[in-house]
């Protein structure tokens, strides 16, 4: 990930005082620093940095913390997105460490920018140009207005197949960062061309506001491709993991714990613009675990489904409705009229008769049950059984068993059908687990990282309790009862950082010497503190 010099000069720059006085207001009282606890409400201010300390700590909550730990859990940031958001406060040119997606010699920093003069190029063919003007019109009909293009950027891929390629390249950009980056395929002869054209741009941004890739929409049948195509996945873009206005939202979804869900770009734009700041749509591409997963980091614990009000909207509202259900997330879907959108809708009734929309969405089950039994005869035993036995087949697929209890139960009512039938009483019989685990691909199939994995995160969010956790795993664990070898060097490196009163995150990456330690501590600190375990973890591995 990152080398351990440029990580030694971010911590030498960092500014925690300075840092956490942007997000909320500090008072100075003798050598401390003091504000009212944005972790928790309170009256009496009993959140408080001392100056020249690295890290804060509320006398009211007990939550402890540094520079990274205080952005993840306030701007609700991953570790890596933390670290950046860091450097690029401080002025701190981050080295990353070679790995095979980081092999191109091109820093991240030279690939944003990239990106960045390419939306502003986009921007200027839309405003600017006779052709730009066909598409700006048809965002005018769509209700897309010029404020609204400004907001979100949006720009147009002209049918000139070398429109970017062109003026990047005379602005010293060469064929292979724009090629790293997405922005120009290569012939078979060898010679580039504009991976977008004849499209509406739509930027696509990262938590810090950055633009990472583009999808593009087709605005003529005649345009080679589907409706909707995306930048190819690049070092800084994995379009199985963001959402189209994420960005822009991340900060009232991490605060509700909801979000709505819709299915194109212009959706989610109308739906912000009319109010709803925390609505998101996918890249127009189908919604996958990886989404969820997204959402889950922000601690949402229910969405609403606004899609298409035809058949193939409710048949997506099926799918994405089960994934969310299936991780214990509440979930409601919007009854739009049949061929209406949350765009058309909210244009052509207003805010209010969306409200009023919102307000009647179906539970999750509820709803699969009439979209199952549409044109089906109920009243056949045979079609009943085949639909019931199909919902609660599919129930027990989800991993909260206090859901799946209380779903069967409500399957029993809608259906009329007893709850021994549907085996409510035997239902309940997995170990749940919770949403914030360590499931990242670098934890899984190997059960010995994931079970050593929740006794390091156990360690690092141990707070105000550090001296003492510590101290029980120095006397009863030493580290070579860790079989992981990753979990035991990171395991060493922690208590040897803690007998110094070093233990802080950007010290423990820079001493982490290579991308695996790096990965697995950010794959911790990603999974923030499981104050279920308590000290049974530890306990486990001492006794095995």
């Amino acid at each position: 990930m990152y080398d351990r010099e440029s990580l030694e000069t971010l911590k030498q720059r960092v500014d925690l005082i300075d840092l956490i006085g942007q997000y909320v207001p500090l008072k100075k009282v003798g050598v401390r620093y003091e504000t009212l606890c944005p972790f928790h409400p309170e009256k009496t201010p009993s959140f408080g940095i001392q100056k020249g300390d690295t890290h804060y700590h509320c006398f009211g909550c007990q939550a402890h913390g540094d520079a990274i730990t205080f952005l993840m859990e306030h701007q609700h940031l991953t570790f890596v997105q933390a670290v950046e958001t860091l450097a690029e406060r401080y002025h701190v040119g981050l080295e990353r460490t070679a790995s095979k997606e980081e092999s191109s010699g091109f820093k991240a920093t030279e690939q944003r920018d990239a990106l960045e003069r390419a939306t502003q190029l986009y921007q200027y063919a839309l405003l600017h140009t006779n052709e730009g003007q066909v598409a700006l019109q048809y965002l005018y009909r769509r209700g897309i207005d010029l404020s609204l293009i400004q907001q979100f950027r949006l720009g147009w891929a002209p049918s000139q197949p070398d429109y970017i390629s062109t003026l990047l390249k005379s602005e010293n950009i060469p064929d292979p960062l724009l090629q790293l980056v997405g922005l120009v395929t290569q012939r078979r002869s060898g010679s580039v061309r504009d991976f977008f054209s004849e499209r509406i741009i739509f930027p696509v941004e990262d938590a810090r506001g950055h633009v990472v890739a583009f999808s593009a929409r087709k605005i003529r049948e005649e345009t080679y491709g589907g409706k909707y195509i995306n930048t190819p996945e690049t070092p800084l873009f994995k379009k199985s993991r963001i959402l189209f206005g994420l960005g822009k939202c991340r900060r009232e979804i991490a605060k509700g714990r909801h979000a709505i869900i819709a299915e194109g770009q212009i959706d989610a734009i109308r739906l912000i613009s009319s109010g709803y700041n925390y609505a998101v749509a996918s890249q127009g591409t189908a919604f996958g675990e990886s989404h969820v997963e997204e959402l889950s980091k922000l601690g949402i614990e229910s969405v609403t489904l606004a899609f298409d009000g035809d058949r193939a909207g409710q048949d997506a509202a099926v799918k994405v409705g089960n994934l969310f259900q299936r991780t214990g997330i509440d979930t409601r879907i919007v009854q739009l009229p049949e061929g209406s959108d949350p765009d058309g809708f909210i244009q052509e009734h207003g805010r209010e008769a969306f409200d009023q929309k919102l307000k009647e969405a179906l539970h999750y089950l509820p709803f699969l049950y009439s979209h199952l039994s549409q044109g089906e005869d109920l009243s056949i035993a045979a079609v009943k059984t085949r639909i019931v036995y199909a919902i609660a087949q599919q129930i027990r697929g989800w991993s909260n068993p206090v859901i799946v209890h209380e779903s069967l139960k409500e399957l029993s009512a809608l259906t009329r059908i007893p709850e021994e039938m549907l085996g409510v009483e035997g239902a309940v019989k997995r170990t749940y687990i919770g949403q914030r685990t360590l499931t990242s691909d670098f934890l899984q199939v190997n059960p010995q990282r994931i079970q050593e994995s929740v006794l390091l995160q156990w360690l690092i969010y141990s707070q105000g309790n550090k001296k003492q956790y510590f101290s029980f795993a120095r006397q009863h664990l030493p580290p070579d009862q860790l079989r992981d070898p990753p979990c035991r060097q990171l395991y060493t490196t922690l208590l040897e950082l803690e007998e110094k009163d070093e233990l802080d995150t950007l010290t423990i990456t820079s001493q982490l010497d290579t991308s695996e330690l790096q990965e697995l501590f950010c794959g911790i600190m990603d999974a923030g503190a499981n104050k279920e375990h308590g000290a049974k973890p530890l306990i486990e591995i001492v006794k095995r």
